[in-house]
């Protein structure tokens, strides 16, 4: 067996593997569906090497040079429409299909082009080099990218290289007179060697950057409390801690609301736990109406809540402590339509010293206060007096 049809029984099998695992990982992880493109992608191109293998072996070596051409151009547009929708991008289908079209056309009308030309060369791989491009393209805008995605879009943006130097290889060494003669050419040997290569490199890029992306939505899910929808106490020390340190460090002011709703277990007992988590849905979507879209929401255990402003003042806490109590005012539950839900809520406000731990025990505090002096109130760490009714903002001693 020659070193280039080797390389090509290679190739196949590699894009049949990819093909394989991006199929596996799109079936096993149903949020991830969209990765099945990335399968299609590799499974057409394995039908290139397997094509080129056909034109040396079938004895039809026209149709097969035809479908070696499709099959890889198809693959790489392919892989551009799968890399949008990894990244949750707007497919540019119009444009994609267009290019698609032209280079399949410029390749028939040029079919029986001078081989071991350069100029001739330049314009078969292009139709190769420009879809690659446009991955790379796609890739390298995706905001807030991370290491290995700008690893990934290098890739492609090396790839699409290639594709223009081969010309220059194949002038120098020559691809053969006939499509036939090419499989055994020592150019085949560089191309597809290259060529496979650089798809392995993509391949494996493509894997870990879709497993970073899985393990990540697998995070965040483990940081979802369930019933309320809101972060847990595991997802609220992680996303707080770090908007906190943010902010501390440009001495920006946050504010921090620790929730309790009142006589909660007594409620529980009375009317029943289902009845009791309506109530709990119910606050948490409260807290969605009236928090700002940049606050930090969480349920931290039971009946308890938090709520961390950015760059808030204590004027602000206190406003969006009591507009909560406000609407709780509205709520009404069957079968217990006349009992009145109310909450207490610890307010405490942080400059540019205190760390997030600092902030939620002066919260707490101030929530302990809130209780101690009647409930269904706002109280403050701050001495700093108020007229807001049902305000308490005595200074904790």
């Amino acid at each position: 067996m020659s070193g280039a049809v080797f390389a090509l029984a290679v190739n196949f099998m590699v894009g049949i593997l990819f093909a394989t695992t991006f199929a596996a990982m799109a079936i096993s992880n149903r949020p991830f569906r969209r990765i099945a493109w990335f399968s299609a992608a590799y499974f057409v191109g394995a039908l290139t090497p397997a094509s080129e293998l056909l034109v040396r072996f079938s004895g039809f070596p026209s149709i097969f040079l035809a479908t070696s051409f499709i099959t890889f151009a198809l693959a790489i547009y392919i892989s551009a429409v799968a890399v949008t929708k990894f990244y949750r991008q707007p497919t540019p289908w119009l444009l994609l299909v267009g290019l698609l079209s032209v280079s399949i056309g410029f390749r028939f009308a040029l079919w029986d082009g001078p081989r071991n030309d350069l100029f001739f060369g330049f314009l078969y791989q292009f139709a190769f080099a420009l879809p690659t491009l446009l991955c790379a393209v796609f890739v390298l805008r995706v905001r807030g990218r991370g290491k290995l995605d700008t690893a990934l879009g290098v890739a492609f943006l090396v790839c699409a290289a290639h594709f223009l130097v081969k010309p220059i290889f194949a002038t120098h060494f020559g691809n053969g007179s006939t499509a036939t003669a090419y499989a055994s050419s020592t150019y085949a040997l560089f191309s597809q060697s290259g060529t496979g290569i650089l798809m392995i490199m993509i391949g494996l890029l493509l894997v870990l950057a879709v497993t970073r992306a899985m393990l990540s939505e697998a995070e965040g899910a483990s940081e979802i409390d369930a019933l309320s929808g809101l972060l847990n106490r595991r997802g609220f020390n992680r996303r707080a801690a770090a908007a906190a340190v943010r902010k501390i460090n440009s001495w920006q002011k946050i504010a921090l609301l620790i929730f309790d709703l009142d006589h909660f277990k007594k409620f529980n007992d009375l009317y029943g736990h289902d009845v009791g988590d309506g109530v709990i849905e119910a606050f948490s979507e409260i807290l969605r109406i009236c928090c700002p879209t940049s606050a930090i929401l969480a349920r931290l255990g039971g009946e308890e809540f938090a709520v961390l402003l950015n760059n808030a003042s204590e004027a602000d806490g206190i406003s969006l402590g009591n507009e909560i109590r406000g609407h709780l005012v509205h709520l009404r539950l069957d079968p217990c339509p006349e009992h009145q839900i109310t909450v207490s809520a610890g307010l405490a406000i942080s400059l540019g010293f205190a760390s997030l731990p600092d902030l939620m025990k002066k919260a707490d505090n101030a929530l302990y206060r809130a209780k101690r002096e009647g409930r269904d109130r706002v109280c403050t760490d701050n001495p700093v007096p108020s007229r807001l009714p049902g305000v308490n903002v005595m200074s904790l001693s």
